[in-house]
């Protein structure tokens, strides 16, 4: 089955973005406890998201395809919950409307990641 390129929800805007990009923000968030954050984000976004091991990479990307889904793609969610602190992202596992996560994702591990294809984060 092929997926629609574009996801509609009513009353947001939704904006592809890379899979891959979105994965690593993921990965890099639920790692970001590793990162003493007194000293400001940290220079080199990647110290947050290794490859292997519980907290890696990997293993957000089997957690992604857990149910057998292997044609995920991603969305910016403009308009649902995004503020100064976070914002929502999607990541859709087929046409069902039904089948998708949308996490929110803090503004301090979005903004080390190209998440904003329309640049609204920058006004």
């Amino acid at each position: 089955m092929k997926t629609k390129r574009h996801w509609k929800k009513e009353h947001y805007r939704t904006v592809p973005i890379d899979l891959w990009e979105l994965l690593r923000a993921l990965t890099a968030q639920f790692n970001r406890d590793e990162h003493d954050w007194k000293e400001g984000p940290p220079k080199d976004p990647d110290s947050l998201i290794p490859l292997t091991g519980e907290r890696g990479f990997l293993k957000m990307v089997e957690y992604q395809t857990q149910y057998g889904s292997t044609k995920l793609d991603a969305y910016r969610i403009y308009g649902m919950g995004n503020d100064e602190h976070k914002l929502t992202v999607g990541i859709r596992s087929s046409d069902e409307s039904d089948e998708y996560s949308s996490p929110y994702l803090s503004r301090e591990i979005a903004d080390l990641f190209d998440l904003d294809p329309l640049g609204w984060d920058n006004e």
